[in-house]
């Protein structure tokens, strides 16, 4: 049980990984400036990534991320 469990927690940290890289992608310009939020929905990182938004959805649940311009929901 204990290696099924590293497993699924290895797989959920490459998930959001993936998912995250995908954002700052196509985010980047906000990065740079913290003025220029693109419109981004599940549907489109899903596509891009070959995944459901599901589990997009459950990656990115309660989760945060930080940039030079302050934390923001990773929702």
């Amino acid at each position: 049980r204990a290696l099924n469990l590293k497993k699924a927690i290895v797989q959920r940290n490459e998930t959001l990984r993936k998912v995250a890289k995908a954002v700052f992608e196509v985010q980047k310009e906000f990065l740079k400036n913290g003025k220029t939020l693109k419109p981004l929905s599940y549907q489109d990182i899903a596509e891009k990534l070959s995944i459901h938004e599901l589990t997009i959805s459950r990656a990115v649940k309660d989760k945060f991320v930080e940039t030079p311009y302050g934390i923001y929901p990773f929702k």
